[in-house]
């Protein structure tokens, strides 16, 4: 394994800088930079292996202006020191926290932290924990145990970790530190980097510090500004940092989340022109356009049998149909209908492949499919316009310059320069010649306003198709059942899947990800429910599958394949499937979590 430094990771390959003797790559690895840097194609799939993570310690810490994100191996570097400006090099120290708290390759490090990001520790408590006291000794013993380890099985740290031998002797120890608040001798730094220089090849600890004074002389230093530049031994960078509140906020959000909290409401989807309409934001139409089901069904039900049939032949319970499948009135059918007289035209050209209009795809990894060429930046950028677009497009209503701007971490005029190339991209429909992204005081959403709202115009997205149809579908009753499974064939992947390095940051205010993902488990659900009780397994085994590809972590679509392959004949099939992907599945790296109480119930009927 070669001794990896950094890495950089651009939207087309990733980079590994390489430290002590440089030796040649295994394919489909390229080297450059004489032998210094291995090359790898980012498109490349590797092969899953049962091996523990061989670096573990990579942390992220800024992009740079070409948009490559840099990360940095703790370990490798051994002592880093983060100078400069003392609260953005605590923003950066918080960040790598973070970091570590929840990189899926950080399962094994322990991270101690003192004066500096205890605020963080929610968000895993199993990997970080404060230190009160900076105990420099601790981290000298540790580096010990795992030279003895070293030389008693004859294998480096990295070769420990590929091996599997002793897997429990390789796993870091990290000490994230403020010296500036806590204090430090350079002699007890110096022990460390004694003990380190005794084995060959890496340790397996790390120690980070900030604060003005100088920590040892083997360290390796970090510079950054008020401003956020980063200077390292590598690249000037723009450098990741988290600020106490942000910090707070997200450790709280962490926290409420392990808590057995109600879910909460959808909101309610807005129309293009800022008015609310009889769907939410996951396509589902809301309460107060439906009637209550009381367990019946009935015709205008997508799921019109009585509850007990559906009870007894799938994996659903009662609260489940009571929700996702409500009666509908005539009038608010005919109204849903008659609100979306383009659907059928828009999903025929999504299909078509001789259609003009640009396609969004964000269910699976983001793309954007537009016909003629591409301006020269984004050839060079493509992903940062691709968000761009997803940003819009996930605002229907509009947003201001101001807004936006905002969101990009951006000054107006130059969002202004980036929504000109962006408009020239997307073009105009060669029919009406109206522009796909018009000028902002053009758009419906101005003119209703009064002020300048950038908006899109008829650029297709599948996220919008699947809600659609699913609102269609629900308002037509049993026949709106192909609308759902048209919707789902819309299904790539996860939503919003393989983002841009350091993009996408407004998901958190404006969660979509999250909302399609309970959409997809959502409509895949009524399929399965659906196909089961009419005796169509493979229907039921096919949704459950699209939905599981899409949201990993979800028992419920899990459930619907287990009671599919049971009623294919395979029960002992679905007994061992439950076992595996529900009882011992691990979605985190760490112990499994105890079935929910949805699960629960649903295993507790006895029909899987």
């Amino acid at each position: 394994m070669p001794e990896v430094q950094a890495a950089r990771l651009t939207e087309a390959h990733l980079d590994l800088m390489i430290g002590g003797s440089a030796t040649d790559p295994p394919a489909p690895w390229m080297v450059a930079d004489r032998g210094t840097c291995w090359k790898l194609a980012r498109d490349h799939r590797p092969v899953d292996a049962d091996i523990a993570a061989p670096y573990p310690t990579l942390v992220s810490v800024g992009a740079d202006d070409d948009g490559g994100t840099w990360l940095i191996d703790l370990e490798a570097a051994c002592v880093l020191h983060v100078v400069g400006d003392q609260p953005a090099a605590a923003g950066l120290v918080r960040f790598m926290a973070a970091e570590l708290a929840t990189n899926p390759w950080a399962n094994t490090v322990d991270v101690a932290l003192c004066g500096v990001a205890a605020e963080l520790i929610p968000l895993n408590p199993t990997r970080l924990a404060e230190a009160a006291e900076l105990d420099i000794g601790k981290l000298t013993k540790s580096a010990r145990r795992i030279r003895e380890a070293a030389e008693a099985t004859g294998l480096g740290v990295l070769e420990g970790r590929l091996s599997g031998l002793g897997a429990d002797s390789w796993m870091p120890s990290v000490l994230l530190a403020d010296v500036g608040t806590k204090h430090i001798y350079s002699g007890e730094v110096d022990g460390v980097l004694e003990e380190l220089s005794r084995l060959r090849g890496r340790n397996a600890i790390a120690l980070v510090a900030i604060g003005p004074d100088e920590v040892a002389e083997g360290a390796i230093r970090l510079t950054v500004d008020s401003a956020g530049r980063l200077v390292t031994p590598w690249a000037t960078l723009e450098a990741n940092r988290l600020g106490h509140d942000e910090a707070t906020a997200l450790a709280d959000l962490f926290a409420a989340s392990e808590a057995d909290a109600a879910d909460e409401p959808m909101p309610i989807a807005s129309r293009v022109d800022g008015t609310t309409n009889d769907v939410d934001v996951a396509g589902a139409l809301t309460d107060d356009v439906t009637d209550t089901r009381n367990g019946v069904g009935g015709p205008t039900s997508l799921l019109p049998r009585p509850d007990v049939e559906y009870l007894a032949a799938a994996a659903t319970t009662g609260e489940d149909l009571a929700i996702l499948a409500p009666a509908v009135t005539p009038g608010i059918r005919d109204r849903v209908l008659s609100d979306d007289a383009t659907l059928e035209a828009d999903h025929a050209g999504w299909t078509d492949v001789a259609e003009t209009r640009p396609k969004l795809h964000l269910l699976g990894p983001v793309e954007v499919h537009v016909a003629g060429d591409s301006p020269h930046d984004v050839e060079r950028r493509t992903a940062y316009y691709a968000e761009l677009i997803a940003y819009l497009a996930t605002r229907p209503d509009g947003v201001t310059p101001q807004q936006m701007a905002e969101a990009f971490s951006m000054q107006t005029n130059s969002l202004h320069s980036r929504i000109a190339t962006l408009r020239k991209w997307l073009g105009a429909d060669p029919l009406t010649e109206e522009l796909y992204l018009p000028e902002s005081t053009l758009t419906a959403a101005s003119k209703a306003r009064g002020i300048p709202v950038y908006q899109l115009d008829g650029v297709l997205s599948d996220a919008d198709l699947f809600t659609r149809l699913r609102a269609r579908g629900q308002a037509r009753g049993p026949a709106g059942i192909e609308d759902l499974v048209s919707a789902l064939r819309l299904v790539a992947g996860k939503p919003f899947d393989q983002l841009r390095p350091g993009g996408y940051g407004w998901l958190a205010e404006n969660p979509v990800d999250h909302y399609l993902t309970a959409a997809i488990v959502d409509v895949a659900h009524i399929i399965a429910t659906h196909a089961l009780a009419e005796n169509d397994p493979e229907l039921a085994a096919w949704a459950a599958e699209r939905a599981i590809a899409a949201a990993p972590c979800e028992d419920k679509p899990r459930l619907d394949l287990a009671r599919a392959q049971t009623t294919l004949g395979r029960p002992d099939e679905a007994k061992e499937y439950v076992a595996s992907e529900i009882f011992n599945r691990s979605d985190d790296g760490d112990a499994p979590l105890e079935p929910s109480p949805r699960t629960s119930q649903v295993l507790g009927l006895g029909t899987l």
